[in-house]
């Protein structure tokens, strides 16, 4: 089932589930809030998955701040509930323009397996966009 709702302007929640076969054991929850205003936006979902769907239990938050249309501020974690840690953080800065895209991003880690390790990293991109298309039509 599906639930959501637009209560205010700047507010909208929704909400996502699934019940096994006999209607009493909820398999999948997932809980959405959203809220935006002017250059602010920040969004929080809480996800819990049991039985054949999987094991999961975690809260993500994306915040998202706009200085202007070229320019804006990105921080996002999530945090697994399940085994009581902070999965990740991940802090960007990008600027934008007709035909290029360069951002710094911070990404720290701290998940720790059998394979990945923790991880602290400071990255630098740029992206470059075309400035025209070309197209050639054929006549036949």
């Amino acid at each position: 089932g599906k639930i959501s709702n637009n209560y205010l302007e700047n507010i909208q929640l929704s909400y996502d589930f699934i019940l096994d076969n006999d209607l009493n054991n909820l398999m999948y929850n997932s809980l959405n809030a959203s809220f935006d205003y002017k250059n602010f936006k920040t969004t929080f979902n809480f996800l819990e998955e049991k039985g054949d769907l999987g094991n999961t239990n975690s809260m993500e938050n994306t915040t998202t701040f706009r200085f202007n249309d070229q320019n804006y501020l990105s921080f996002n974690t999530r945090r697994n509930r399940k085994i009581d840690l902070t999965e990740y953080y991940n802090f960007i800065y990008e600027y934008k323009n007709d035909c290029l895209v360069a951002g710094i991003k911070y990404n720290k880690t701290y998940y720790e397996d059998r394979d990945l390790k923790p991880s602290e990293n400071l990255l630098f991109s740029i992206t470059l966009s075309p400035l025209t298309n070309f197209e050639q039509k054929i006549d036949q």
